[in-house]
């Protein structure tokens, strides 16, 4: 087990009171899975976490960038981490604090049955699916901005069994914590001619609908008549596209460099010069997607397209820091990517079982609408809170007549217990409406204030209920 005492050092209050409900929730689950956007911090928590928990404490990641940054945030800690990297040669498997690239980690036959902590890094991932079960003794944490798979992947109920959620977009920017950014799209491209590949666009079909001269063009052009002359990064289809965009900027006087991933030594001192201001425009193809951190940077252009509203996020969310004179960050968005997906800042919810495919063979989870955890669907009581399901309109239906006895309605359910009304709502699969039916018919000399209350605990505003009142004919 983990030790209950978590190190709150540095935290801000949001990520004090997160690591607090994680540590709450080891106390039921195995698996918990620590929810907090891009720029939020999770590199922090996990750190602070680690500084406390019981050793051994193994840290997977699926990209050197992460690899680095969680080494760092580590020693800034206090700690003293192995990595696991296929270029170390020294390695001890029984240290007390691992850093280990899950591609190496593959490749290599240890007895991991002694490690008491297990944390991923971008958990939403698949990429480590079959390292989590070699580790038979460890509790574990999976960290992410976007908890969401789908189709034929592995459910992340498989390794989590309860997900604490962090202050949504709009809360940290509020909190100024974030900025937002400054939207500007143009459509350039046919969806019609890219097929879906391996869940996404075809990278080949993509890149034939960017390779144009009018888009390489107008990718500039836009740039600087929009935002020109501020730190830029650019998010291309494939090498030959990076390579191209940055011709294209050079060609028109703005100085541009690209990385990408056959590069080697050169990598580091690009990114050096580009921090340091030497130049504005750093074009990648999927390099800086995660675990990049540069506080500076004003905006953010996408040159592709995207099915993953999970990508689209990491992509955006490279602009989103916090910078001295900075209130906001621009998004140039050449892909139809806000078209699909929305703003950066909208609200979006998070689940840690998707919709069920049967070609997956996975089974179908659900959400325990009173403690949170999921559980098989066909469960009637939770095992965690031992929450009883009350039966959904179809088992209700199907039951055979029972005589009808006098004042048996009045006894089905307390209309005036607001929470558990709308547990049995949502349980059932009932609308909103069925609540304010149960309310008029047992309750009707309350009803017009027991709605009022309904509406003040799902914070409705006053506009709302006025409205409902209305419709319901309790009010002129």
């Amino acid at each position: 087990m983990v030790t209950c005492l978590f190190d709150m050092t540095n935290l801000r209050p949001y990520q004090a009171a997160q690591v607090s409900q994680t540590r709450e929730a080891f106390k039921k689950h195995d698996g918990v899975f620590f929810q907090m956007h891009t720029g939020g911090g999770k590199t922090i928590c996990f750190s602070n976490i680690c500084k406390s928990a019981r050793p051994p404490v193994w840290i997977l990641v699926h990209r050197e960038e992460l690899l680095k940054s969680a080494y760092s945030s580590l020693k800034r800690a206090g700690l003293n981490p192995q990595v696991l990297h296929p270029k170390m040669k020294d390695f001890d498997p029984d240290a007390d604090i691992v850093v280990a690239m899950v591609q190496t980690l593959r490749r290599r036959e240890y007895d991991l049955s002694h490690v008491k902590l297990l944390i991923v890094d971008e958990a939403h991932l698949t990429d480590f699916d079959s390292q989590i079960p070699r580790f038979t003794n460890a509790k574990r944490i999976g960290f992410s901005a976007t908890p969401k798979r789908k189709g034929k992947q592995l459910q992340l109920t498989e390794f989590y069994s309860y997900m604490t959620v962090g202050p949504s977009l709009k809360e940290l920017i509020d909190m100024n914590f974030l900025v937002d950014c400054e939207i500007f799209t143009r459509s350039v491209i046919d969806l019609k001619k890219m097929k879906i590949k391996a869940g996404d666009y075809d990278p080949s079909a993509m890149f034939g609908e960017f390779d144009k001269n009018i888009v390489y063009s107008g990718i500039v052009s836009n740039w600087l008549r929009i935002c020109p002359n501020i730190k830029t990064i650019v998010f291309c289809v494939n090498i030959e596209h990076a390579k191209k965009v940055t011709d294209q900027f050079n060609q028109q006087g703005v100085k541009a460099k690209y990385i990408v991933s056959t590069m080697d030594g050169d990598r580091n001192e690009i990114l050096k010069e580009w921090r340091r201001g030497d130049f504005d425009v750093l074009v990648n193809a999927s390099i800086f997607t995660t675990g990049f951190d540069e506080p500076s940077l004003k905006c953010v252009i996408l040159a592709r397209a995207t099915t993953s509203e999970n990508l689209y996020l990491q992509m955006i969310g490279r602009g989103s820091r916090t910078f001295t004179d900075k209130k906001s960050f621009h998004l140039l968005d050449f892909g139809e990517n806000v078209d699909r997906h929305g703003t950066y800042s909208q609200e979006r919810t998070y689940s840690l079982a998707h919709k069920y495919n049967p070609k997956t063979g996975a089974g179908i989870m659900k959400e325990c609408p009173n403690c949170g955890a999921y559980i098989p669907g066909s469960c009637k009581k939770c095992d965690f809170c031992q929450f009883i399901y009350p039966k959904t309109r179809e088992e209700i239906v199907e039951e055979q007549l029972k005589p009808f006895r006098e004042g048996a309605l009045s006894t089905i359910v307390d209309v005036t217990d607001i929470p558990k009304m709308e547990l049995i709502r949502k349980a059932r699969g009932y609308k909103m409406g069925w609540i304010f039916r149960q309310m008029i018919a047992k309750e009707p000399n309350k009803a017009k204030n027991l709605i009022i209350e309904y509406g003040n605990y799902k914070n409705y505003n006053s506009a709302w209920k006025h409205k409902t009142l209305q419709r319901l004919e309790l009010i002129g």
